[in-house]
């Protein structure tokens, strides 16, 4: 895995904002001066100082110690910000060998078919009146990820006999019509719900305020400054359930309340081998 700090500053020109953090002209200076590279300039011709070099590279230190002695520290991008904060994450960037000992991980397919809306009957609907349907042979839907799969790779995980596996139509409004039509498109879900993410694990609501258990809200998770944040269970928590290839989380996600798919060793081969564009975030099972 490496990691990259990234975040964006800019020249203060009299404009005020809560979300974007501006460093007085001789402060951006020196900024400019010790990586050129992150200078540039927004469509509202402000001019802004893009960070994103790996976490090793010595000017990070310097750029970060340059905005500490302004009175700056960095802060997550997913929560309220003070004056003294300016928002930064720290990108992970896995390859294989970080899965060569990993268990189970969470996949996330890099196409994206679009927003979707559910039937009353929990289908998954695509609304083909205001778009076409693209079809990939995994993709996702909405934010957090629901994946869907082409009838070809459909075909292909029935026979690969996946456990607590399920499949689930994908269908579509279309045109002079009130009912939804199906699609050749499938749902990858699962029948089997995990325990819940060890206490490691921050979850926050759509304001930023700590989540519990008993709000009707979805949650949020976050990890620090590090994007993806990974998910953690205790090692204990997973003795109590079977092994398995598909499962879903307990907890649910954003304002849709999604619960997030986790799968096996055994799927992320599977898409290997037939050169499926997923990337992957590992889960983590820690000691008691």
């Amino acid at each position: 895995m490496t990691t990259n700090v990234n975040f964006r500053i800019y020249e203060d020109c009299g404009r005020q904002s809560n979300r974007l953090c501006y460093v007085p002209a001789h402060v951006f200076k020196q900024l400019a001066e010790t990586y050129p590279e992150g200078v540039g300039e927004n469509p509202k011709h402000e001019r802004d100082f893009h960070c994103n070099l790996p976490t090793v590279d010595p000017r990070v230190q310097r750029i970060l110690d340059i905005l500490k002695g302004h009175g700056l520290r960095p802060a997550s991008e997913s929560l309220d910000r003070s004056s003294s904060e300016f928002g930064m994450r720290i990108d992970r960037k896995y390859d294989d060998t970080d899965f060569q000992n990993c268990t189970y991980m969470v996949p996330r397919p890099t196409k994206y078919f679009g927003f979707t809306s559910r039937s009353n009957q929990g289908d998954l609907i695509i609304d083909a009146r205001k778009q076409a349907i693209p079809y990939y042979d995994i993709g996702v839907y909405g934010r957090p990820l629901t994946i869907g799969v082409s009838e070809g790779i459909y075909r292909k995980v029935i026979e690969a006999n996946f456990s607590h596996l399920v499949l689930k139509r994908i269908l579509a409004s279309i045109p002079q019509s009130d009912l939804p039509a199906p699609t050749s498109l499938w749902e990858i879900s699962s029948d089997l719900t995990l325990p819940p993410l060890s206490q490691k694990n921050r979850l926050i609501t759509n304001e930023g305020s700590p989540f519990t258990k008993d709000m009707p809200v979805g949650c949020f998770l976050i990890e620090e400054l590090y994007s993806p944040p990974e998910y953690h269970y205790t090692s204990s928590s997973f003795r109590s359930i079977e092994p398995f290839d598909f499962a879903i989380t307990q907890e649910r996600f954003s304002g849709h309340k999604i619960q997030m798919l986790i799968t096996s060793k055994k799927f992320y081969e599977f898409c290997k081998r037939n050169q499926l564009p997923v990337d992957w975030i590992p889960v983590r099972l820690d000691p008691d």
